[in-house]
């Protein structure tokens, strides 16, 4: 009995002294006389409980890079003269998609796929198509090219380009700029 009340004045103390957490159930211990005993500090009866939400949200994105088409030299006199005597090229969109997304690769040229020579008031224009696969047979769709979402993995898609043969046109360098979108 003496070591029991002395426990108890044991653990008055330290709840005194403020050494225990009073938020956590702890267990206080004393040796007197060469006895130890342990009783509960805290004895919880209830316990209230709640859920915390954690939430985030994943959002498509994108990023896309581009090789430019360059089809070289065109000579209209002799062999690119008539329209068969086309020239081809290709170049490639890279994308990367997050998962799940659904993306859409467009092209879009101010000019409508002509290539201009302003030099020198020049207006002559080279026509150019663009298209899905090698053999130049499917052209790039106007509504856009799916391509597939893969997340940190490049996707590479390759754009074959066709200048068509037969155009007489003037010395000089001819450009456009093709507007490469990508809907997602």
């Amino acid at each position: 009995m003496k070591t029991i009340s002395a426990l108890r004045l044991a653990v008055a103390s330290v709840l005194a002294l403020g050494v225990v957490n009073a938020n956590a159930a702890s267990v206080a211990s004393a040796t007197f006389s060469g006895a130890t005993a342990s009783a509960p500090i805290f004895d919880y009866v209830n316990v209230a409980s709640q859920n915390m939400s954690v939430d985030a949200v994943v959002i498509a994105n994108c990023t896309i890079s581009t090789t430019g088409l360059d089809f070289g030299n065109y000579d209209p006199i002799i062999a690119h003269r008539s329209a068969s005597d086309w020239l081809a090229t290709d170049g490639t969109v890279t994308t990367q998609c997050t998962k799940g997304s659904t993306p859409k690769v467009t092209l879009t040229s101010a000019s409508s796929f002509k290539m201009t020579n302003t030099s020198n008031g020049n207006t002559d224009t080279l026509d150019y198509s663009l298209y899905t696969d090698v053999a130049l047979s499917t052209a790039w769709p106007v509504l856009g090219q799916a391509v597939a979402a893969s997340g940190y993995v490049d996707v590479v898609t390759a754009v074959y380009g066709k200048l068509g043969g037969g155009q007489d046109k003037t010395v000089g360098s001819y450009t456009d700029t093709v507007v490469i979108d990508i809907a997602f």
